[in-house]
């Protein structure tokens, strides 16, 4: 968008400084760019709120039962931190703040776990990340989520490359190993209800919920064994 803008602006200008016509025809080109980004902002201020039972309540759920369960039974090797930094939508403000604050002292040793809209469908591991250009993830953090599912019996587990982005690609742009797990309504004939009105709890399934923590478990496991 403001991209756009500013070569609208560019082209704007040039044209009336050396008055040619060809780039003001130019600069109008970008007026429908523009026009989609307004209706979009617009779109996002006035709609209401979905209600986020798998976006992102699911995840929230699923850590809370990890912390409870590693507070009982703490790990041997391993320290592991639990940050809830809101929704990535408004641009992963709080993860990034997170980063800001304490990304030196985790270093690239530290496996950042993203867990997204765990509570419908089949978990997935996603390999690369961004809007448009595709940030991958770290072979090894692939390698040990293959290995997690792997030890678990009957956990079906595949692979996407991700739409957009998660609260991962921040630290994977700074140079931190991070993984997003997340799950595949269609892979049990379920509507993803992402960012809609009914997202709500009885598109949740308990089964996809037990996954995902058994899978996340598995992984902080593994590591706290190496």
């Amino acid at each position: 968008t403001f991209i756009s803008m500013f070569a609208s602006a560019v082209t704007s200008l040039l044209g009336a400084l050396f008055d040619w016509a060809s780039l003001r025809w130019l600069a109008l080109a970008f007026v429908p760019v523009q026009a989609f980004a307004l209706a979009m902002c617009l779109h996002a201020h006035l709609a209401p709120l979905s209600p986020g039972a798998n976006d992102n309540t699911s995840a929230v759920g699923v850590t809370l039962a990890l912390a409870h369960r590693l507070a009982a039974e703490p790990l041997a090797h391993t320290e592991v931190q639990f940050v809830f930094t809101g929704c990535e939508e408004v641009g992963a403000y709080g993860m990034r703040a997170y980063l800001d604050a304490h990304a030196k002292e985790l270093g690239s040793h530290t496996l950042i776990l993203v867990p997204e809209q765990v509570g419908t469908g089949r978990l997935q591991l996603v390999t690369g990340e961004g809007l448009v250009l595709k940030r991958p993830v770290r072979p090894e953090a692939l390698d040990l989520g293959r290995l997690a599912a792997a030890a678990i019996p009957d956990l079906m587990l595949t692979e996407k490359l991700g739409e957009a982005y998660s609260d991962a690609l921040p630290a994977m742009q700074r140079g931190l190993t991070a993984l997003t797990i997340t799950s595949d309504p269609k892979a049990i004939g379920e509507e993803s209800h992402w960012h809609q009105m009914s997202d709500t709890l009885e598109h949740i399934y308990p089964d996809s919920l037990k996954d995902a923590y058994a899978f996340i478990l598995e992984i902080i496991l593994e590591i706290d064994r190496a």
